[in-house]
């Protein structure tokens, strides 16, 4: 079984960020940072929720700076959690494996998928047993660019066409823009 992990949005003040987040009636988790990343990160919601909001904010230059400086603030991936990745990203018609994939299959189990025209990576990590989860934080994602068989491949709940070119979140019984107020 495969689900939605966690949805990171890259954002340029994280503690601008997770007061937007925090008016929304969520709980911001402290921020940690990640120097071998480039990050400074935040989750949303409680540890076992079923699918999690990430808040990442680059640390300096690098290529989280260089995607907030070309694209802005807003999607930057979708984590979904499987017992097998190889089978999933084989199986996921439409997709293309990210060569970041390479480094990242040896170190972590996790696998990268993107799509030309769809402005998000697709992170898909290796997840043996199903955790028991609490209630979701995010519960849809509405992706630009992607269309309804490429997000089915994914074989993934809560996934969506977005009827724009915008990302959308589900967040506390609200659609959200990813793109802002952050």
């Amino acid at each position: 079984m495969t689900r939605l992990d966690h949805v990171a949005l890259l954002v340029p003040d994280l503690a601008r960020a997770s007061d937007a987040v925090r008016a929304l009636g969520l709980a911001v988790a402290p921020a940690r940072d990640f120097p071998g990343e480039g990050t400074r990160e935040a989750y949303v919601g409680p540890d076992d929720a079923a699918a999690r909001l990430l808040l990442v904010s680059p640390l300096g230059p690098g290529p989280y700076a260089r995607a907030l400086e070309r694209r802005g603030p807003g999607l930057h991936h979708v984590a979904l959690a499987t017992p097998d990745p190889r089978a999933l990203a084989e199986a996921a018609t439409g997709w293309l494996l990210h060569p970041r994939s390479l480094r990242s299959w040896e170190k972590g189990r996790t696998l990268w998928l993107a799509r030309p025209g769809v402005g998000t990576l697709v992170e898909v990590t290796e997840e043996a047993t199903p955790l028991a989860c609490g209630a979701a934080v995010v519960d849809g994602v509405e992706l630009p660019g992607a269309t309804a068989a490429l997000l089915a491949a994914l074989a993934v709940d809560g996934l969506r066409p977005s009827p724009d070119d915008r990302a959308w979140l589900g967040l506390a019984g609200r659609r959200v823009r990813a793109d802002g107020p952050w």
